[in-house]
């Protein structure tokens, strides 16, 4: 399996997903702890790239994979459980 760049820009730039906040990820102010929104975000990189075909099960075929090396996140203020 070839990807390209311009393959993936065909796909929406902008992918979506929707979590349920348990009451034992936040802290007493009902922020969410940065351990879980990390672990959201992972889960909606594994996600999208279940949905435009380069998955670990697709990747695997061809004796590739993907991973999520690093990750930064700039918040200006943390979610909130409302």
């Amino acid at each position: 399996m070839h990807l390209s760049i311009s393959s993936v820009l065909r796909y929406p730039q902008v992918y979506e997903l929707d979590f349920i906040i348990r009451s034992y990820e936040v802290d007493f102010r009902g922020n969410l702890n940065p351990f879980v929104l990390c672990s959201m975000l992972q889960e909606i990189a594994s996600s999208h790239a279940s949905g435009v075909s380069v998955d670990i099960t697709d990747l695997m075929k061809d004796i590739r994979t993907w991973m999520l090396s690093r990750l930064c996140v700039k918040l200006k203020r943390y979610p909130k459980m409302e």
